[in-house]
């Protein structure tokens, strides 16, 4: 029998001298690569403590959710109602919805404290009474507290379906007229790490520094809208912070967390005058230095790669580390937000050779390697691992919990480490959102 070779296919990826921002790719089909590391709208609801999750749609589309569950244990805490062909004829989608979770309610072995109902596209579409849906909840099982998540990936309109659903695990959340000084963080899946410069200052001013992260009760999940201050490092959680804004009264403020070491001076120097707390940007200098030398002697000239899921901001990373001597050879990110304009001109202007590839583009099924690179590689985040072929990778998403100078030194050892330790990509990066438990966050 012949051998059929595939003919060779071109990389959709183009140099960041040609790409245009904030979208540098056409919209077209979408393909999925297997770096499972960040977090879906299933593992989103698990945040919450002592809720029940229940998700409200075509059986075809619940196989993807029952399988986030059932991966991190989690199918107690999760169940479905499936919309089929004759509700849609009958249009009785309000009927189904209540008798559905009324039934559930009865069935699970406890009393949960809330319940986040996932409705689907097929709701918005044929019009389904969701305000008329939840207020019945409610009046039916009173003592349990009902927000309407939403599993509608295709409706773009305003906001992405994940900015969406970070919302609305706060909005189970009641306003108190009488709150603290305390600050919230809004938006986050990774707890901040032990050594956050925000979460530092935040506590060198004496002041409670919450988030969902860290809630292992509802009482506690409660007492985030306890803070007069809500702040975000990830700019998905915009909506998050103007709904916390509009509806617990806090005074919001979006935190860029950049790897510029000026921006965070000025960042994290302003934050301390405005909380009235003293901040030592000394130490955290002296880390940043040690960790440069000692990444710059660790990965030397090999090529390093970026994607967009390990960082929330990897324009800004690519150029720091660019400036700092180091090999960024490649970009993996499908569009650009508007806090890197500045980045993307400087990388145009002084690295426009460096090739930026989309991740959801059809071309990239066969763009990604088969085989380990003949040169080091070092990636960092999990599509760039998965595209490069590498095994030597920074295994985070979202920054990681990083912010601040001390967030830039961290990074630079977590670089060091992987260049020198290599591991297996393939088992680390196909299981669904890094850190998610049935309980939420590790």
């Amino acid at each position: 029998m012949a051998l059929i070779m595939r003919p060779a296919r071109p990389d959709p990826g183009l140099p960041i001298g040609q790409a245009s921002f904030p979208a540098p790719f056409p919209p077209t089909l979408e393909y999925s690569a297997p770096a499972r590391g960040p977090w879906t709208i299933m593992h989103l609801g698990l945040l919450v403590p002592e809720t029940h999750i229940v998700f409200v749609c075509a059986e075809a589309c619940l196989r993807g959710v029952v399988l986030s569950a059932a991966e991190v244990r989690a199918l107690d805490r999760f169940s479905t109602i499936t919309i089929e062909d004759s509700n849609l004829l009958e249009g009785n989608t309000e009927d189904v919805l209540i008798e559905g979770v009324g039934d559930i309610l009865r069935k699970i072995p406890y009393r949960p404290r809330a319940v986040i109902v996932y409705t689907s596209c097929v709701h918005e579409f044929i019009g389904t009474d969701l305000t008329f849906t939840f207020e019945r909840l409610r009046a039916l099982h009173p003592g349990i507290d009902f927000t309407d998540g939403y599993m509608t990936p295709i409706l773009r309109k305003r906001i992405s379906p994940d900015a969406c659903n970070r919302r609305q695990i706060y909005t189970l959340l009641r306003r108190v007229e009488s709150r603290d000084e305390g600050v919230t963080v809004y938006g986050d899946v990774v707890p901040p790490t032990a050594d956050s410069d925000l979460a530092r200052i935040v506590r060198a001013s004496g002041r409670p520094f919450r988030t969902i992260t860290a809630a292992r009760t509802y009482g506690e999940y409660q007492e985030l809208a306890l803070s007069g201050r809500a702040i975000a490092v990830n700019p998905v959680a915009g909506p998050a912070l103007e709904w916390a804004k509009d509806k617990l009264g806090q005074a919001p403020r979006m935190f860029s967390c950049g790897f510029g070491l000026e921006e965070n001076r000025r960042m994290l120097g302003s934050f301390a005058r405005e909380l009235g707390a003293a901040f030592d940007a000394g130490p955290a200098e002296e880390r940043l230095s040690r960790a440069l030398r000692l990444a710059r002697g660790a990965i030397q000239d090999a090529p390093v790669a970026v994607d967009y899921t390990a960082t929330t901001r990897p324009l800004s990373l690519a150029r720091f580390l660019l400036e700092s001597g180091f090999n960024v050879t490649d970009l993996y990110s499908d569009a650009f937000q508007a806090a890197e304009k500045d980045d993307f001109e400087w990388l145009r202007a002084n690295r426009p050779g460096l090739r930026v590839h989309p991740t959801v583009h059809p071309g990239m099924v066969f763009a990604a390697r088969r085989t380990a690179p003949e040169r080091p590689v070092l990636a960092i985040g999990q599509k760039a691992a998965f595209f490069t072929g590498t095994g030597r990778f920074v295994n985070v998403i979202e920054g990681g919990g990083m912010d601040g100078m001390s967030g830039m030194a961290r990074m630079l050892e977590l670089m060091a480490e992987a260049f020198q330790k290599p591991r297996s990509a393939r088992d680390l990066i196909q299981v669904k959102a890094l850190g998610c438990t049935r309980n939420g966050c590790l």
